[in-house]
């Protein structure tokens, strides 16, 4: 999932995507999901990433979270940077993805929890995260328990540069 926080809390503006791969276009807004988030002052949209992103203006979120989703996302390079696009200066992007090098993969080979087909189509190690960060304008700063390799898992802190 893809949300996002605007600055005054009373008024959060939170946009969720579809976690697939698709590259199709933004289908309507959900009428029923909407009536809860649009009087507290934000839309749901169900989009793919990258399409749904793309409709933000630039520099309109303080925070995102990219809670499991890039491991989902075909086009996580473009989707990255798009969220950078639409992160203010000051703001924080909060990433948690499966960890590639984690020794349970290593151990378990194909019987890993983190392998999730078909809807897992992107894996990333502490080293190809960062540098996907730092490729779309980011600051990484890993969790110290987020990267050790004894967790399946990796959490990041992105900050804009």
């Amino acid at each position: 999932m893809w949300a996002a926080v605007r600055e005054k809390p009373s008024r959060r503006c939170v946009r969720a995507t579809s976690p697939t791969a698709s590259t199709s276009k933004p289908t309507p807004r959900r009428p029923r999901t909407n009536k809860l988030f649009e009087p507290r002052g934000g839309p749901v949209v169900n989009a793919d990433g990258v399409s749904g992103i793309a409709e933000w203006p630039e520099g309109f979120f303080i925070g995102v979270s990219l809670w499991s989703y890039l491991e989902h996302e075909a086009r996580p390079k473009e989707a990255l940077a798009a969220t950078r696009r639409v992160v203010r200066k000051d703001g924080i992007v909060l990433v948690k993805v499966p960890n590639f090098a984690c020794w349970n993969r290593a151990l378990l080979g194909s019987k890993w929890s983190g392998f999730r087909n078909p809807d897992h189509v992107q894996y990333f190690t502490p080293a190809t995260l960062g540098r996907l960060a730092r490729d779309c304008g980011f600051a990484v700063k890993f969790r110290l328990y987020g990267r050790i390799p004894l967790n399946d898992n990796m959490y990041a802190i992105l900050r804009p540069v």
